[in-house]
């Protein structure tokens, strides 16, 4: 039988406006000698975000198109409910007010005031914790994972030289069920009531959620990204964050700028965007220099591409997810990467639909620990 050969998948769409990720990407031959009108985004709640063109400041960009981040940061760092991350920029030619383009500029913006809530926490603590990195890939089985992401399997298992936990299965059918047992050691029965259209039903705020108990108990930055938002794993049957869950939240940047092609986020493949951006945060707080270092933890998880296709579509993946730890594997110590960081690369389930359900239960856990931890 000849082998699957999944269908391509085109997001440069000249009609959906591109997303710049951090400061490299930040499109200096664009923006010279342009006007921009940048407008900040504000958190309203899980399920909506403010990006009110009345709170927009302007920019002039000389002749190199150059952005200074703490410019950007000092217009609106009085703004209630600011979401520091994200932006959309609006520009035109220095002579016309016509409109030339319109992108998204994501970023990683380390608040000041937080680094100094989580400086105080830091202090009674050593200066060694380790970063963790959750890596959550949606519906792939073990067997699955080894045939259309070999690339991925080969680096974390004979470069990474990770451990494999064979008999790692699920803890009940569906995402939601499974990632709340690993984020936070129980099951939902065991919480009060989050599920939409129940009495007394509330928010998942109050979990004992790992990150949280990272940030107020030992000073970690967090960081929290899921794409699909339309399903979201605790915002699609239960009721979502009330409150900004992490340091760093992609959600609400993704309620603005997702264009529903599939798969896509402004004119790259979606889960490009989330990969890169976590390297953005780590590069970030790698890079820190203050009272002490800022232990991290994110968790990063790719649903849209996987979720309800082919197996096989998993191939599309499998080179950006290797170039993702290859690029965090590869940092010179000076720049931390993955020297200190706990690594895991999981799966919540396998495949759940029609003939490809197969091998469901048994998905994948790659743990890698750091060399250093052996002394």
């Amino acid at each position: 039988m000849a082998k699957y050969k999944p269908k391509s998948i085109e997001c440069n769409n000249s009609l959906v406006p591109p997303i710049y990720v951090g400061e490299k990407q930040w499109p200096k031959e664009l923006l010279a000698n342009k006007h921009c009108s940048i407008t900040p985004f504000q958190w309203v709640n899980d399920f909506a975000v403010d990006v009110n063109e009345t709170q927009s400041k302007s920019f002039h960009f000389d002749a190199t198109g150059s952005l200074n981040e703490d410019n950007l940061f000092t217009s609106f760092n009085k703004l209630p409910n600011w979401l520091a991350d994200f932006y959309m920029v609006v520009c035109s030619d220095s002579n016309t007010s016509n409109m030339t383009f319109k992108f998204y500029y994501l970023t990683i913006y380390m608040n000041a005031s937080r680094i100094a809530q989580i400086n105080a926490v830091r202090k009674t603590h050593r200066s060694d914790q380790p970063n963790f990195y959750l890596l959550g890939i949606d519906s792939v089985s073990h067997a699955a994972f080894e045939y259309v992401m070999p690339e991925t399997n080969n680096f974390i298992k004979n470069v990474m030289n990770s451990t494999i936990f064979n008999l790692y299965n699920v803890v009940a059918d569906g995402t939601t069920s499974n990632l709340l047992a690993l984020l936070t050691g129980r099951i939902e029965e065991e919480f009060h009531e989050t599920r939409r259209g129940y009495a007394n039903s509330d928010t998942v705020d109050e979990f004992n959620w790992i990150w949280q108990e990272l940030e107020k108990k030992l000073g970690y930055a967090s960081l929290y990204s899921e794409d699909m938002p339309s399903f979201g794993t605790f915002q699609y049957r239960l009721l979502g964050f009330r409150n900004i869950p992490t340091t760093h939240y992609l959600r609400p940047f993704l309620l603005k700028a997702k264009e529903y092609n599939w798969a896509c986020l402004g004119r790259d493949l979606e889960h490009k965007i989330l990969l890169y951006w976590t390297e953005v945060f780590v590069e970030k707080y790698s890079k820190y220099v203050g009272l002490s270092r800022i232990p991290w933890f994110a968790f990063t998880f790719l649903s849209e591409i996987s979720h309800e296709t082919n197996p096989s579509i998993k191939v599309y993946m499998d080179n950006d997810v290797a170039n993702n730890l290859r690029n965090l594997y590869n940092r010179k110590l000076s720049v931390e990467g993955l020297d200190n960081t706990i690594l895991l690369l999981f799966a919540d389930h396998g495949s759940r639909f029609s003939r490809y359900k197969g091998g469901i239960q048994v998905c994948i856990l790659w743990l890698n620990i750091p060399q250093c931890f052996a002394y």
